[in-house]
């Protein structure tokens, strides 16, 4: 069977955490658990990529499939492409061996099993769930280039060199790309605790290290046999064996930890005819459930939608498993600064744009994983503290948080993208707690999961640093005891205390930290763009995806539908009316024609159209009022592609032109104000940029359009 092979190189500059925060254990029944991290991407962006070169070529030839539109719902019907096939664990009786290569690669061959028998001179590891032991070896071990002398011992069937990872959060490729280096026989989540032992054995050759039937982790008890085994060889080979394994899912891997431009390379173990030299991350995703991919979905979606969206809502009307996760965001693009710790020269700049299809406008794509999880009513209280609207409310808040943290008081909890429960958020959906200081070091969560705080709001762009009030963070807490019912085991470790879900009632003591936003911007600097250019108001989309010959169910169009119209309510209210949201779906037109419209004295109406080829031929808008006429020219060819006159406006007129920018061009903008009172302009790009000119009586300002977006880049083409 030929070599199966995929490998990508990603150049995704993100914040990467330094260390695994305490973890809280497994997932909690009845708390909501959302697993998005900036690494997200990568992984999304490689399985996508790897399945496509998997896909029958029958697919590949088929007729592109389009979202079926139910009202402002996007429908989109899997037509083989969309939902990925599981793909089981295969490698039981088998042994995979890593043999180093030039330029710090890896070959990867697979081989009946070979398993080293456990002697009686193996030293058994007391590890408990999600936790770890460190190991010091009796060789020095090469791997990557580095040498080394000790290594951790994770719980969860891998080892890491430099610090441990005994997080809770999902098993996946993404914690392989961004963590510490790592030897993978089996990431999964383990249990050696409850069941089955895990030993270590050192020859002068040769370390063992050995998982004896450890089960999965669950509610009850862990549950299956899984035996497997990674040698590591004195010449620097690795070697895994395999016996039995109950479990279906795992990530088979190695890699060289965290880097600014990871390369990933997937393969079908087993189709690995010959030994291939490969580079970065070598890895295997093995998977019991349905998948969908993100990617395509929107590159599908796009077929027949602009790029006006800023992030995009996927439902499964069908059986979808996101566990441990219940949602999660695919951050896709961003521009923008100091809205995180930011990293090396490049700091936090990324766009994955063009993979999903958008040319501009796409941050973010949201999993929100089985429609059928969420009740009817979006307001109603279901999972811990949150409603389907706070849930809606923090996957869109992943665009830009929570990635901040100050030195003084960690804010930061689980995978460092969400609020820790001891961060007075005042009730943030990003997570975290209102927390009451009721005096004396005692402190009591009484509010959760229902609007945007001041710090998000200031992030998000929507506040001036100017009106964030002060807040504090807990250290060093103790909980009170009686101990509300229904408050999570694994949480009543203090150490699991930050990356636990937010709860209401819960009494502790402590120390207060306070914070104020000084201490942010000395750490992540100011906000670029800075409050008054930063965009206000957004567009979402909705998709409802079902499998193949499936038409979506009457009852869940409904549940979307309440979820899309209130989401817009909500939004607006929990960001203290300082932004709006739309979630309605923009079309192409079918042809060009012409559009008439009544406008009421001193009034405004937006009218858009979009043609289907890229350069527009010929285009007309003409506005006739009491206050003048307003004509926008477009003209196709040479070097003038757009023509604007504005003849006169009064309070509130609206109107869209054609802009560019590139090397060495850019629109230029010339605005006349002829009353003797100042006048205020908003100006929005169709990206999102936004910005106020403001003129004073009788004067005018001329500007190109660099000079008024400074970041707009050198090859942007849309509309002002």
């Amino acid at each position: 069977m030929p070599l199966r092979l995929c490998a990508f190189v990603f150049l995704l500059f993100l914040a990467v955490p330094s260390h695994a925060r305490s973890n809280s254990g497994s997932p909690a029944p009845g708390q909501f658990v959302c697993d998005t991290s900036l690494d997200r991407t990568r992984e999304a962006i490689a399985l996508a990529k790897f399945n496509r070169e998997r896909r029958p070529a029958a697919l590949s030839t088929a007729a592109e499939a389009v979202t079926d539109d139910r009202g402002h719902i996007a429908v989109l019907q899997d037509d083989g492409t969309v939902i990925t096939p599981a793909n089981r664990f295969d490698l039981a009786n088998s042994s995979l061996t890593f043999t180093p290569a030039a330029n710090g690669r890896y070959s990867a061959g697979i081989q009946t099993a070979d398993f080293d028998p456990v002697g009686g001179a193996a030293t058994g590891l007391a590890l408990r769930d999600d936790d770890a032991v460190q190991v010091s070896l009796n060789f020095p071990f090469v791997f990557y280039g580095a040498s080394y002398t000790s290594l951790y011992v994770n719980s969860d069937g891998n080892l890491t060199f430099t610090a441990s990872d005994t997080r809770s959060t999902d098993r996946n490729l993404a914690r392989i790309a961004a963590g510490p280096p790592r030897i993978a026989p089996f990431f999964n989540d383990l249990d050696p605790s409850s069941s089955g032992r895990v030993t270590v054995e050192k020859f002068e050759d040769r370390i063992l290290f050995t998982w004896t039937n450890v089960g999965e982790w669950a509610d009850a008890g862990a549950v299956g046999q899984n035996t497997f085994q990674v040698v590591l060889g004195a010449n620097g080979t690795i070697r895994f064996n395999y016996q039995r394994i109950d479990a279906t899912e795992a990530v088979v891997a190695i890699g060289p930890g965290a880097s600014a431009n990871p390369t990933i390379s997937l393969v079908d173990y087993l189709g690995t005819a010959a030994p291939t030299a490969l580079p970065g991350v070598i890895a295997e995703v093995f998977a019991s459930r349905l998948t969908m991919d993100l990617s395509q979905i929107a590159q599908i979606f796009y077929r027949n939608h602009p790029d006006s969206y800023d992030e995009i809502f996927v439902f499964a009307d069908f059986n979808l498993s996101l566990s441990p996760a219940f949602a999660y965001a695919v951050p896709i693009r961003n521009a923008e600064r100091g809205i995180m710790n930011a990293t090396g020269a490049q700091g936090a700049f990324y766009d994955y744009g063009s993979e999903f299809g958008s040319g501009q406008r796409l941050s973010a794509m949201v999993n929100m994983g089985d429609l059928g999880r969420f009740p009817p009513d979006p307001r109603q209280q279901f999972l811990g503290t949150n409603t389907t609207l706070s849930i809606l409310g923090q996957e869109f808040g992943h665009r830009w948080l929570a990635f901040l943290d100050v030195s003084t008081a960690s804010m930061l909890g689980r995978a460092d993208s969400h609020w820790s429960f001891l961060h007075n958020t005042f009730g943030s959906v990003m997570e975290g707690n209102e927390i009451e200081d009721l005096g004396n070091g005692r402190f009591q969560t009484v509010r959760a999961t229902e609007s945007y705080s001041p710090l998000d709001q200031y992030v998000m762009g929507l506040r001036p640093a100017s009106e964030v009030p002060p807040w504090f963070v807990v250290a060093s807490p103790t909980l009170t005891t009686p101990i509300p019912a229904g408050f999570p085991a694994s949480c009543r470790n203090v150490e699991n205390l930050p990356s636990c879900a937010p709860f209401v009632g819960l009494q502790f003591s402590g120390t207060r930290r306070d914070v104020t936003i000084d201490a942010v911007l000395s750490r992540a600097g100011s906000r670029v763009p800075s409050f008054p250019q930063a965009q206000k108001d957004f567009r979402v989309a909705f998709i409802l995806v079902t499998t193949r010959g499936q038409e979506p169910k009457p009852a869940s169009l409904q549940t979307l539908e309440a979820m899309r119209t209130t989401w817009v309510s909500f939004f607006q209210t929990a960001v203290d009316g300082r932004g709006t949201m739309n979630a309605d779906l923009l079309y192409f037109p079918s042809s060009a024609t012409e559009v008439r419209t009544q406008i009421t004295a001193n009034g405004s109406r937006r009218v858009e159209t979009r043609g289907t080829a890229a350069p527009v031929q010929v285009g007309y808008a003409t506005l006739d009022s009491a206050a003048g006429i307003s004509i926008v020219k477009f003209v196709a060819g040479g070097d003038v592609r757009s023509e604007a006159a504005i003849p006169a406006a009064t309070l509130g007129t609206a109107f869209r032109v054609y802009v560019e920018r590139a090397e060495r061009v850019s629109t230029g903008l010339a605005l006349l104000n002829t009353s003797g009172s100042a006048a205020s302009i908003t100006a929005q790009l169709s990206d999102g940029q936004q910005t106020t000119i403001q003129l004073l009586p009788r004067s005018q300002k001329s500007q190109f359009i660099h000079e008024l977006f400074t970041n707009i880049g050198t090859s942007f083409s849309g509309t002002l």
